[in-house]
């Protein structure tokens, strides 16, 4: 199982996607290569809500966030 994620204008290189469960654990950490389009395994993840979260490696006070649910 995986998901499609689209890189947008604001999102620059060097960055990591980092996947929460709905108590705040972390369950994924992947850095994100250089592309317009990220295909991320979520294989392990068992049915649930999760947030994640794309944090820039250079400017940390930059990212994006958002709710995911695995059926």
């Amino acid at each position: 199982m995986s998901f499609n994620m689209n890189k947008t204008d604001h999102m620059k290189q060097n960055e990591h996607l980092v996947i929460y469960n709905a108590t705040g654990t972390l369950v994924s950490r992947q850095k994100l290569i250089e592309s317009s389009t990220h295909c991320i395994n979520i294989s392990n993840l068992k049915s649930g809500t999760y947030f994640y979260q794309i944090r820039s490696a250079i400017k940390k006070s930059e990212s994006v966030s958002g709710k995911l649910v695995v059926q």
